[in-house]
């Protein structure tokens, strides 16, 4: 069984002084969970379809959020997550692989490619809360 539960959310804090908030997710079910979830709390919220672990949607989602937000970040929150569920002694090179690449590579990916716009902003920050955890809910 393979969960993934992805929240990366870029943060930004507009000139006209209000939080606006880009979010991607693996799904478009899981996406518009996460944005009525953040509208509701009164943020202005933009979303995109995103596999993290596959470097391309990674470039593209960066790419759409420089363009959404001024090339400017100040904050990127991390929080990406995937398990394939089985017995570590039962897991092959692709387990291996997937779970790498969606909880740690992308991680950083990301980080390398968001600094340029933190930079941009003056005060960018990066917080990581990559965890499994949260798909048992």
């Amino acid at each position: 069984m393979e969960s993934s539960r992805y929240d990366c959310s870029c943060n930004w804090w507009s000139q006209r002084n209000r939080h606006e908030i880009h979010v991607c997710d693996i799904s478009e079910t899981m996406l518009n969970q996460s944005l009525r979830a953040w509208e509701k709390k009164g943020f202005q919220v933009s979303g995109s379809i995103c596999v993290v672990s596959s470097r391309p949607e990674r470039e593209t989602l960066m790419q759409t959020v420089s363009t959404l937000l001024d090339g400017k970040l100040n904050i990127l929150v991390n929080n990406v997550g995937g398990l394939r569920t089985k017995p570590t002694t039962e897991y092959v090179e692709d387990d291996f692989l997937f779970l790498i690449s969606t909880n740690l590579e992308s991680a950083y990916h990301l980080s390398q490619l968001s600094h340029p716009l933190l930079k941009a902003s003056g005060y960018g920050s990066i917080v990581f809360m990559s965890s499994v955890g949260g798909l048992f809910q």
